[in-house]
C-alpha cells in the first residue's frame, strides 16, 4: 500500500461481518434482507444515497420477471417487496392500456408498477427491520486478497477509506465489480451482443395517454423513417397511474463498453441530448403529448450487461435453444433474449416465450472461494441475459445468494462450494424456486 493511500486511511470504525453485501440493487437488497434473517451480521455497500439500483437510480420503477403466460413465476422477498409496496398504495399491475390497484393478495401475473421514491422507501424499511448495517454513499476501492479468498475491502467514505474484513462476500454490483478487482475470472461484453444502454426518463402534462394508440401512431413513424433516435422501433412506456398525467418513456439508446467511466461519460451526454430532443418530438407528434414537458430523468445509465463472473456453471445460448434440463435450479426465469439489440429493438437471434431455471453453479466464481455473485453479473453468454435480468428474478437470485451465504457461515465451507443439495429445500420453502 502507498503512502498516499496510507494517508487517508481511517480507523475501522466497524466490527468484522460475517457477510458485506456490495450493491443495493434489487440483488443486494434481496441478498442482504436474507442473509440478516438467516442469523447473519451484514453490511451492504452502496455508492449511491439510497437503495434501488436500476429501479431508482435509473429510473425503471417497473418490476417486471414475475411472471410468464399468467403463471407467477418467483415468491420469496420478490413477492414480499410487491406487496409492502402496495400497503403504501404504490403498487399497480400493469395490463396495458389499463392498471389495476391495488394487487391486494392476486398472484403476481403481471409485471409491478410502483415509483422511484416507492422503490427507496420500501427497501430501505426492509432492510432496517432485519437488522442490515447499511453503509451509502460508498465506493468499492480496493480488494486484499488472502489466496483465493476475499479477505477485506477498501472502501471510500465520505471520512476516508476505511478497510472492512468479512466472511464470505456477495458481488451483486451488476458488472461484477467485486469480483474484477479482486482479480477474480470474468468476461466483458460486446456491446454488439449486450444491449443498448438508456436514459429513461418521465414526462409530466400527458393527457389521455393510450399506450395501444402510442405504440400504433410510433410504428407508423418508425416505417417512415421519421423516429430521430436511429434504431428506436418499438415503443415502450406507460402510464404511473398513482401520478395522474404522468408517463414513463424508455425511447433514448446507443450502445457503447459499460465498464469504462470514459465511455460511460460520453453515453451519457449523447442520451441526455436524446431525451431533450426526443421530448419535443412526442409534443409534435402525438396526440395528448401536446403540453408535456419534462419532469424527471434517470440519475445514471441503465445499463443491461457489461461484464459479469465466470462461474461454475454458464447460461449458454445451445443450451436454451437445446432445452437442456437445469439440473441445480435456482429461480424460474420467462425465458426469452434478444430484446434491445443495437441496430433494433429486436436482434436476429431473438427468443421469446417459455420458462427456464437459472443454474446454481453460475452464481458460483471459480476464483474466489468465499464469494457468491447475484443478479445480472452471474455466469452467462452475452445474448442471454435477458433470460435472468429482470428485476424480479434479480431479487429471487439475491435472496438464493443470502442463503448460500448463511449456509457456508454456519457450516464454515467455501461458499463456492455449497453443495446445491444442502441449500435447495430453502430455495423451495422460501419461495425462491416457485412456478404455481
Amino acid at each position: 500500500m502507498n503512502q498516499a493511500f496510507q494517508s487517508v486511511m481511517k480507523e475501522n470504525p466497524f466490527v468484522e461481518f460475517d457477510c458485506i453485501v456490495i450493491g443495493a440493487g434489487p440483488a443486494g437488497f434481496a441478498a442482504s434482507v436474507e442473509a440478516a434473517r438467516s442469523g447473519l451480521s451484514v453490511l451492504l455497500i452502496e455508492q449511491l444515497g439510497f437503495p434501488g439500483g436500476i429501479a431508482s437510480a435509473s429510473l425503471c420503477p417497473h418490476i417486471m420477471g414475475y411472471t410468464e403466460a399468467g403463471k407467477q413465476l418467483v415468491k420469496g422477498i420478490a413477492d414480499e417487496f410487491a406487496r409492502s409496496l402496495d400497503r403504501i398504495g404504490c403498487a399497480a399491475f400493469n395490463r396495458g392500456d389499463e392498471y389495476e390497484m391495488p394487487i391486494g393478495d392476486k398472484p403476481l401475473t403481471t409485471s409491478v408498477i410502483t415509483t422511484k421514491p416507492a422503490v427507496q422507501y420500501t427497501m430501505n424499511a426492509m432492510l432496517d427491520a432485519a437488522k442490515v448495517k447499511t453503509l451509502y454513499y460508498t465506493s468499492l476501492i480496493a480488494v486484499e486478497r488472502d489466496g483465493n479468498r476475499i479477505a477485506a475491502v477498501y472502501v471510500n467514505c465520505r471520512e476516508g477509506i476505511i478497510r472492512i474484513p468479512a466472511r464470505v462476500f456477495i458481488d451483486a454490483t451488476g458488472d461484477a465489480h467485486l469480483v474484477h478487482r479482486a482479480g477474480g475470472e470474468t468476461r466483458e461484453h460486446d456491446p454488439e451482443e449486450s444491449m443498448t444502454k438508456t436514459l429513461l426518463m418521465h414526462v409530466n402534462g400527458v393527457k389521455d395517454f393510450k399506450r395501444s394508440e402510442t405504440k400504433t401512431r410510433f410504428r407508423e413513424l418508425s416505417k417512415q423513417g421519421l423516429v430521430p433516435v436511429a434504431g428506436q422501433d418499438n415503443f415502450m412506456g406507460f402510464s404511473i397511474p398513482m401520478h395522474p398525467g404522468e408517463t414513463h418513456l424508455n425511447f433514448t439508446m446507443t450502445a457503447g463498453n459499460a465498464v469504462t467511466s470514459a465511455a460511460c461519460t460520453e453515453m451519457d451526454k449523447e442520451l441526455r441530448r436524446q431525451a431533450f430532443d426526443g421530448i419535443a418530438w412526442f409534443k409534435k407528434n402525438f396526440k395528448g403529448f401536446e403540453s408535456a414537458y419534462l419532469a424527471d430523468i434517470a440519475d445514471m445509465i441503465g445499463i443491461r450487461a457489461a461484464r459479469n463472473i465466470v462461474g461454475k456453471a454458464t447460461v449458454t445460448e445451445k443450451a436454451i435453444l437445446a432445452d437442456e434440463a437445469v439440473t441445480e435450479p435456482v429461480v424460474n426465469s420467462k425465458c426469452y433474449y434478444g430484446d434491445h439489440y443495437s441496430k433494433s429493438f429486436s436482434a436476429s437471434w431473438a427468443k421469446t416465450g417459455g420458462v427456464r431455471a437459472v443454474p446454481f453453479g453460475a452464481m458460483l466464481p471459480v476464483t474466489l472461494s468465499n464469494v457468491i455473485a447475484a443478479g445480472r453479473n452471474i455466469s452467462s453468454e452475452p445474448r442471454v441475459i435477458t433470460t435472468f435480468r429482470l428485476m424480479a428474478t434479480c431479487m429471487g437470485l439475491g435472496q438464493a445468494a443470502g442463503i448460500t451465504a448463511a449456509y457456508a457461515v454456519e457450516k464454515i465451507v467455501n461458499a463456492n462450494e455449497v453443495p446445491y443439495s444442502a441449500v435447495s429445500a430453502a430455495f423451495r420453502e422460501k419461495g425462491v424456486l416457485y412456478h404455481d
